[in-house]
């Protein structure tokens, strides 16, 4: 497999079919893209803080500092 597209719902978190997913993901294919969904319901003042710790805790990715959600908001 040449590319897994992996969405996870930011709402719900981490479900045991997310693990099953990403183990999946390591074994089979060569590109992970995570697709985080629903983060417009998150509040804004928290926004930028949980996609930074679903990012860095899913794809081990640790945004640069100057890392701008205006992409993901809109």
């Amino acid at each position: 497999m040449d590319l897994m597209l992996l969405v996870i719902d930011v709402n719900k978190g981490m479900q045991p079919q997310t693990v099953e997913c990403l183990i999946l993901a390591q074994v089979t294919s060569h590109h992970l893209v995570v697709v985080l969904n629903k983060v417009d319901l998150i509040a804004e003042d928290t926004r930028a803080a949980k996609v930074c710790t679903y990012l860095y805790y899913t794809c081990n990715f640790e945004p640069p500092r100057q890392f701008s959600l205006c992409r993901l908001a809109k």
